[in-house]
């Protein structure tokens, strides 16, 4: 393995990852710090120096203007690629809930509207399930991740997304909304939604549950959608970040 540092930031990077989202690189890394201890040795993680952000190429903020997470996370990526001209991974993710009819689906990230934050986004989605019973009240976050890595063979010096290698991963995880935020952690939907995995396997009544903002990252880093579709994705991204 190659673990030499060039000066330029840029140069050692080997793949980007399609957000600025502090939060989205914060636990990204701290997946792939788990998969590469499960699979490798400590000394393995020198690998996560080599993975830049979109910020690194003077991407700012991509508008998700598709229908679908994955053709969301499908146009991130392209976008990303298309500067860098390295593997880039880029994901779109979000929040279901069943009553809801799949919503607030792709408009997660804005259910209370364009220049909200997530403090309006679950003030709003509580107000909607106020006088919904515990066995109404089902949903899943869903995670859909494109990673692009270029051509074997490209036919230009700087290929386009269309001739490169496109895998696509889908995380889900499901649980239920308590009718209030509970912990300080995480972040999005994260203080009101109660994962299964702890619900399912620990408690008995509905008032045992915990959120996702209440339970350690490193139950989140295991169980969360964006985990189940880099565990998807990991053979191939160790691969890259180690060649």
């Amino acid at each position: 393995m190659n673990n030499k540092k060039s000066q330029n930031p840029k140069q050692n990077v080997k793949l980007v990852l399609g957000t600025n989202n502090v939060h989205k690189l914060n636990e990204f890394r701290s997946i792939l710090k788990r998969l590469i201890l499960e699979n490798y040795s400590e000394s393995d993680l020198s690998v996560l120096d080599f993975i830049g952000t979109a910020s690194d190429f003077e991407i700012s903020d991509i508008p998700e203007t598709a229908l679908t997470f994955e053709d969301n996370s499908k146009l991130k990526a392209e976008a990303v690629f298309e500067k860098s001209n390295l593997p880039t991974l880029a994901d779109d993710s979000g929040l279901i809930v069943d009553i809801l009819g799949n919503a607030p689906g792709i408009l997660s990230a804005r259910w209370s509207g364009a220049h909200t934050d997530n403090d309006d986004n679950m003030n709003l989605l509580l107000a909607q399930m106020k006088d919904i019973p515990f066995e109404g009240r089902s949903a899943h976050f869903l995670c859909c991740m494109t990673l692009i890595c270029p051509s074997v063979e490209p036919s230009s010096e700087k290929p386009s997304s269309r001739e490169a290698q496109m895998k696509v991963a889908v995380g889900k995880c499901y649980g239920y909304l308590n009718d209030a935020r509970l912990g300080a952690g995480g972040f999005g939907y994260d203080p009101i939604f109660m994962p299964n995995a702890y619900f399912g396997n620990y408690q008995s009544s509905p008032s045992g549950g915990r959120s996702f903002a209440d339970l350690p990252d490193s139950f989140k880093n295991v169980h969360s959608h964006r985990a189940k579709a880099t565990e998807q994705l990991f053979d191939k991204i160790y691969k890259i970040l180690s060649e």
